[in-house]
């Protein structure tokens, strides 16, 4: 999917407090704005959740999807301790 290639793009320039990972939520209306970002299951550092969501926002606005009364997914963003 386009939109997670978006996402990943930023994820590489991330330097994290640990070694773990966020599961996200994101809803994208039928234009490709992003309309939602929740947090499903915490990382357990509250920095390197606020940075995945941050991730996703960097990336909008994603191409318009298909269905034109959009889409939402699911996205894991894994972290590495530098």
């Amino acid at each position: 999917m386009i939109w997670i290639s978006k996402i990943l793009k930023n994820q590489r320039k991330f330097k994290s407090q640990s070694s773990g990972s966020v599961r996200v939520k994101l809803s994208i209306d039928g234009k490709g704005n992003l309309s939602e970002v929740k947090v499903l299951r915490s990382s357990g550092f509250l920095g390197d959740d606020k940075t995945g969501r941050r991730f996703i926002k960097k990336a909008a606005p994603f191409p318009k999807p298909l269905n034109s009364n959009g889409i939402a997914f699911e996205v894991e963003l894994k972290f590495k301790r530098f």
